[in-house]
């Protein structure tokens, strides 16, 4: 299912590469993903943050997904780390680029 594109605003935002890091004291699930926009002339790219917790009544769950857009380059360095499934150098990366607390 595509998500709608930040800079073309059309439905053709798409998750291409992702990878999940270990859960922190917040969330039980944290995704890392590479996003690109399929639109022939948009060309955007940008970095998903996917957070799901579990805790609390057993029907509650939270869910977190957040997209970043980045320089194209950035994109291809997650991209690159996560084909090489290097968690440690993803969340070094990432937390160079995005000030995101789970990263530390």
């Amino acid at each position: 299912m595509p998500f709608l594109c930040p800079s073309c605003n059309k439905p053709s935002l798409e998750i291409v590469r992702s990878i999940e890091l270990p859960p922190d004291d917040e969330w039980d699930e944290i995704t890392v993903q590479t996003l690109v926009c399929s639109g022939a002339a948009c060309g955007f790219s940008g970095i998903g943050i996917y957070e799901e917790s579990r805790r609390g009544a057993l029907d509650s769950e939270c869910v977190r997904h957040t997209g970043y857009a980045t320089l194209s380059g950035d994109a291809a360095k997650v991209a690159a780390l996560i084909r090489r499934k290097d968690k440690v150098g993803l969340a070094r990366s990432i937390q160079k680029t995005f000030p995101l607390e789970y990263c530390a």
